[in-house]
C-alpha cells in the first residue's frame, strides 16, 4: 500500500485538480500534473538527489515543492516496485526510513545540493509536524546555536494555538 506521505500528496493533487475549489489559481492543474509525476513509480524509483537534478536545484517554487514532496514520499515508508521474473515485486531496498527523523531529513536535503533553503524549510516543517515529539524533535545543539530560538518557538506555539482554536468546534 501507499505510505501516508504519498497518500497525502495524492489527496493534494486531487484537490488541486478540482475546477471550482476555493482559492484556486489558473496554474493549479499544471502544478498538480507535475506533482503527480514526481511521485509516480518511475520517479520514486530514483534517488532524491537525482530528482533534484531533474526538476532543478533552485530554491524557488515549484522546484522546492516537487523535490521536497518526492523526498517526503520516500522517507514516509514508500517501497518501490521493480520488474522482476514473474512481474512486479517489492524492491529489496528498504525505504529511506519508516519513521522520518527531523535531523536526518534536514541533513539529507542539504546533501542533495543546490540552493536548498526553501526545500529544507518545506521538508523540515512537514517532518516536525509529523514527529510525535513536536518541536522537541529539533536537536538541542541546533536550538542553542540559534540566538532567537525561544522567540521563534513562542511565535510558532502561538500560531498553532490560534489555528487550533479556530478549528476546534465550540
Amino acid at each position: 500500500g501507499q505510505s501516508f506521505g504519498l497518500r497525502a500528496i495524492h489527496e493534494v493533487v486531487e484537490e488541486m485538480r478540482k475546477p471550482n475549489r476555493s482559492a484556486g489559481t489558473p496554474h493549479d492543474s499544471a502544478l498538480a500534473d507535475k506533482l503527480a509525476h514526481i511521485v509516480s513509480p518511475e520517479m520514486l524509483a530514483k534517488s532524491s538527489a537525482e530528482v533534484v537534478g531533474v526538476v532543478g536545484s533552485s530554491c524557488g517554487f515549484p522546484n522546492n515543492l516537487l523535490s521536497g514532496a518526492h523526498y517526503l514520499a520516500k522517507v514516509t515508508g514508500w517501497v518501490p516496485k521493480v520488474q522482476g521474473k514473474g512481474g512486479l515485486k517489492e524492491d529489496a531496498r528498504p525505504p529511506l526510513s519508516l519513521t522520518p527523523n527531523f535531523e536526518q531529513g534536514v541533513n539529507d536535503i542539504i546533501m542533495q545540493g543546490g540552493d536548498n533553503a526553501s526545500r529544507n524549510m518545506f521538508v523540515a516543517a512537514v517532518l516536525a509536524a509529523m514527529d510525535p515529539a513536536g518541536l522537541k524533535c529539533i536537536p538541542g545543539k541546533w536550538q542553542e546555536r540559534y540566538k532567537d530560538y525561544k522567540v521563534v518557538e513562542g511565535l510558532a506555539r502561538r500560531l498553532v494555538a490560534k489555528r487550533h482554536a479556530r478549528l476546534t468546534p465550540l
